[in-house]
């Protein structure tokens, strides 16, 4: 790639990653799983023959099956969320129906073997359940924050109504007003702000 600037030009080699370049065993061992919806491509020259060869067909939805069985692997290892495993299967199911759209059988039986619908939505329930529990701890903990700063507001506000009160019916300094209330000294300046 070359980069054109006012000053000169930069030029950049550019690796260019091919699925077909990688067996399914390196996709796994050097972590490229991010290939893995990918995988597919590589076979999809053969789509007539997989969409009529009960031989073939079984063979590459064992294939798939495989994958899944390794991608739990990773889950349980803690190498890879649950969730990432599910958007991955799910990419996977969406490249197969994007990539074999003429070949039904082909579509359908390794859809099925990826999980399907039930993955497209998995995903998804997995998301959402995370998001609606992330809601209730937020709104958990806003509930005790705002509890604990009406506490700290209310009763700031209290006390300066009583200042005022003391100031005007005894004639006290704002200072004196304080001290009456036994408000700590350090505390004289924002109490001192509020009449500003």
């Amino acid at each position: 790639m070359r980069i054109e600037a006012p000053r000169g030009a930069l030029d950049i080699d550019v690796r260019v990653v091919r699925v077909s370049d990688y067996a399914l065993d390196e996709i796994f061992d050097k972590k490229l799983y991010i290939l893995l919806p990918f995988y597919l491509f590589r076979y999809e020259k053969q789509f007539p023959e997989y969409n009529t060869n009960d031989k073939m067909l079984a063979s590459l939805k064992a294939e798939y099956v495989t994958i899944g069985q390794r991608l739990d692997e990773l889950v349980q290892q803690g190498v890879i969320e649950e969730y990432s495993k599910k958007v991955t299967q799910e990419m996977s199911v969406k490249v197969l129906v994007n990539l074999a759209v003429k070949y039904d059988r082909l579509r359908e039986e390794v859809r099925d073997v990826m999980g399907g619908k039930v993955i497209m939505t998995e995903a998804t329930r997995i998301l959402n359940q995370g998001r609606a529990e992330g809601r209730a701890e937020g709104k958990a903990e806003g509930i005790v924050e705002g509890k604990a700063k009406g506490k700290v507001e209310g009763k700031t506000e209290m006390l300066f109504a009583n200042m005022q009160a003391l100031m005007e019916t005894m004639a006290l300094t704002a200072e004196q007003a304080l001290a009456a209330l036994k408000v700590p000294e350090d505390q004289y300046p924002k109490y001192l702000s509020m009449l500003k």
